[in-house]
């Protein structure tokens, strides 16, 4: 919404443009009756689906492994994913 008002408020006007539903895990403050695409999920499963993929956008680059995987293999990367955040280079 931000970059909206600053690269084209002028769609903002009144009835020049109609937002159908809101990528994201919230909804916008001035965006209060416009659905959340999560929202519109037919089943846990699917709504389990979109919130993996919407989580890009509200955390930048998530990392996340299947399930099943063994305890010290998840042990072992995130050992490696603290060092590699740490790391100046």
């Amino acid at each position: 919404m931000a970059s909206l008002r600053v690269n084209a408020s002028h769609l903002l006007e009144p009835n020049r443009i109609k937002f159908l539903v809101q990528v994201g895990l919230a909804k916008h403050p001035d965006l209060p009756i416009v659905p959340l695409l999560i929202d519109l999920a037919q089943n846990e499963q699917d709504k389990d689906v979109l919130k993996a993929i919407i989580a890009r956008y509200e955390m930048a680059r998530p990392i996340f492994a299947g399930p099943g995987v063994p305890k010290e293999r998840v042990a072992a990367l995130r050992m490696a994913f603290e060092a590699a955040i740490a790391d100046a280079c």
